[in-house]
This record gives structure tokens, sequence and C-alpha cells, in this order.
């Protein structure tokens, strides 16, 4: 008997390795993971979701985290959604941190890994999980976490409807496409390039671009021209101001807010009242208008903000703001509307990534952040905690309602403000709701 024991085990290691080894996006990780807890218990469907959902890597390489697995059953009923769909599904059955089901029953409202909430209760022994899914099996060990397998997918929360993923590229007839095919573009496409933001530009989703011809940039004042390129933030600025998310017409009369997060104005074919716009062309991701001029950012642009280059403040925001080797997280705590938060009375502690930290970042994540501000803003927070910090805790409740986790974290400075205390770190921290 205990020999068909010892064999059972040895084939179902075997069945596992073989999955792992074939499943193209699996990387193999050290224990006994919550995916390999979620597959062990019979539940394909959830690792085959995860798989598509693109998050093999993140689930088997990171944690802790408490993941409520849905049964084969439970998957049954649905219709096959696309790979953003399953990745914020993924996403909404994960808790950062590692709670038995006892633990999670002391807190009526817990904030899963992609921003929404969920309502928990013990109903006659079970936990209830927004008031739907049922915890079948609770507090299944693994090396990064724990799982409990309930019988129902739960909903995603109205306000995640709208896909927050990035990577999903569009090889033919892009914008960076048409733009690095046309004659009369050049230096703004090689801007794009120097800036990091030609990724941009072969994403799925609408775009408005507002590009100056070659003869525009030529014609500028070799000042001109010597200022944009003195602070690669200034340029990068302008460019993000001639990018709209979103389709607007040539005919279109109004105010459009670009990626930089300030507005420019479109009427009567002109842009911003002195601007024409010259040709318009279209691309399976956007509309291309050539213009007759550069636009300016307004002076209280992101990276022009006086606020956040302080010089006599000791808050943390001044502090932040005249340490060399935090300029990109300055500019990242300006876009994201975050100076007034540092600048107030309290105490935080701020985990910041230095420079070369972002700049061996995912640049495709760091491009989508640069343009949509509510992800930047997710990521900024998640490095912000309120309160003083030990210097022992290695799990910290964020300012975005996640935890963050200390463990392989390398503090490489310190610095302490009026308002609170700056850990300068080299690496930057993802939040699970953006990790990819």
């Amino acid at each position: 008997m205990l020999g068909t024991t010892k064999l059972f085990r040895s084939l179902a290691t075997m069945v596992v390795f073989i999955v792992i080894a074939f499943t193209p996006s699996y990387a193999s990780a050290v224990g006994h993971t919550v995916l390999d807890v979620g597959y062990e218990a019979g539940h394909t469907a959830w690792v085959k979701a995860v798989n598509e959902a693109g998050l093999m890597k993140t689930v088997t390489e990171h944690g802790p985290f408490t993941m409520f697995v849905p049964t084969n059953a439970a998957f049954a009923n649905m219709q096959d959604p696309d790979a953003a769909i399953l990745r914020q599904l993924v996403l909404h059955h994960t808790i950062q941190g590692r709670y038995s089901v006892e633990q999670l029953a002391a807190q009526p409202v817990w904030k899963t890994a992609l921003g929404g909430e969920i309502v928990v209760e013990m109903v006659s022994g079970t936990l209830v999980i927004d008031g739907t899914l049922r915890v079948l099996t609770a507090d299944l060990p693994a090396s990064n976490g724990i799982v409990h397998i309930v019988d129902v997918v739960n909903t995603l929360p109205p306000a995640y409807g709208e896909v927050l993923v990035t990577g999903h590229h569009i090889r033919d007839n892009s914008l960076l496409d048409l733009l690095a095919h046309d004659a009369d573009c050049t230096i703004f496409v090689s801007e794009l390039e120097e800036q990091g933001l030609e990724h941009l530009f072969n994403q799925h989703g609408a775009f408005t671009v507002f590009v100056p011809s070659d003869a525009v940039f030529n014609a500028l004042p070799a000042s001109t021209m010597a200022s944009l390129h003195s602070d690669h933030r200034v340029f990068k600025q302008t460019l993000l101001y001639h990018i709209v998310l979103g389709t607007v017409d040539a005919t279109a009369n109004g105010a459009f807010n670009t990626a930089l997060g300030k507005p420019l104005t479109v009427a009567n074919g002109m842009v911003n009242g002195t601007t024409r716009i010259v040709g318009t062309s279209y691309a399976a991701n956007g509309t291309i208008h050539m213009i007759d001029a550069l636009q300016t950012p307004p002076a209280d642009a992101p990276y022009a903000s006086t606020s956040v280059n302080r010089v006599t403040d000791n808050s943390l925001i001044g502090v932040i703001g005249r340490n060399a080797n935090l300029t990109t997280f300055t500019n990242e705590v300006g876009m994201a509307g975050l100076e007034n938060l540092l600048a107030r009375h309290g105490e935080f502690t701020i985990f910041a990534p230095t420079d070369a930290a972002y700049a061996a970042m995912d640049a495709e994540l760091m491009t989508a952040c640069m343009v949509d501000h509510r992800l930047m803003k997710q990521l900024t927070l998640h490095h912000i905690v309120r309160g003083a910090w030990n210097g022992e805790t290695t799990s910290l409740p964020t300012a975005l309602g996640d935890m963050l986790m200390l463990d392989s974290v390398r503090i490489v400075g310190e610095i302490s403000a009026d308002n609170g205390t700056i850990y300068l770190i080299d690496t930057v921290q993802i939040p699970l709701m953006l990790a990819r």
C-alpha cells in the first residue's frame, strides 16, 4: 500500500512537471506556489485562466498572495473571455498578503489586487464573499501564500469595466507604422524613440496625435531645440502634450485632455487657436493630424510645476524635488497629482525608487503609466505608506490600499523631512494590479 501511494505521488509530480514544462508562459517557481495548489486540487480551468491572462510569472514568482480559486464547474457556464478580462478576473480573486479564513472574517471589506473591494462575512460557519461566493475548502497553504477554493467566479466591480492592461500590440497599420513610413515625420519619430514613447503608438486603443512636420522642427531656433534636449523631462512633456487619449476629428470643437494631463483646444481646424491642421491620416489604433507648429505645454504642467521643485520647503515634496537621484519620482508625483498630499502635515514613509531604478523598469509599463495618469497614480501610491516605519516590518499597507512587500527591497539611502522619511530604493515596486 505504501509503495502504491509513493507511485501515485510520483505520477502526480510527473503530471505537474509536464503541464508546467509545456505551458509557454509558466516560469518555474521555487516552492509549492498558489498556482500549484490550485492545480493539484483539480482546478485546471483556473490555471488556464491565469496562463491566458499572462499572470503565470507574477503568481508563481511573487507574493505572498491570498487567492480565491473557483472550481472547474464555476467556469463551465462562462463564455470565453479575452485575455484582458481574464486578467481582471484573476486580479479580483487575489489579495496581496497571506490571510486565513479566520483573518478574513475579522474584517468585512478587503481590497483586491485589481483595486476593487470585496465584502466578506461568516454565514453558518462558511465564509461568503460578496453575498454569492462560498468558500468550499479553506486555508490551503502555499509557499507564496494561501488558497481558498470557491464555488463561483466573482463578477468584476462596475468601476473596472474598462480594461487596464497594456502590451497588446498592433503590428500592421499602427500609428507607429504610419509615422515611421512618413518622410515628413522623421524628427518626431526620432524624438519619440529617444524619450521611450514609441511603444505607445503600436498598442490597441484610440489615440489622436498632433504631429509637427520635419519642416516645423527644422524652422525652430537652435536655442529652442537645445533647450528641449537639455532636459529630457521637458521634451517628454512636450511630446505628451501632442497626444490625446481618444479620437479627435479635425472638425471637432472643444478642449481635449492630453497624455500630459493638460488640455489643448481644437476648433475650426485650428489647434490652440493659432496652429493649423494641414493633413490627416488614419491608423488602426488612432488618428494623425499634421500641424504647422510645435505646441508648448502650459506653464503649470507637471514637469514645469514650481511646487515640485521647491527650494526652501523641507516637506517630503520639497526634499524629494531637490534630490538629484529622484528626478523621475518627483515628476511622477507631479503627474499623479500627489504634491499636495506630500506637503501636508502628518507623517508618511516613502520608498522612492531612484532614477536608475526607473531606467531599468519595463519600458512598456512605464509608457502606459506616463500616458494614463490613473496608472501613474496607482504606481506612485504603491510606494507611499502613512505613518512611520519601524525598520523591521516587511509587509506594509500602502496609500493605494494594497500591501508593499519589502522582503527583497534594497534600501540605498535615507532622508528625513518635516512630515516623514524617504527611503531610496533600487527597484520600482509594481503593484499586482499593474503587473505584466
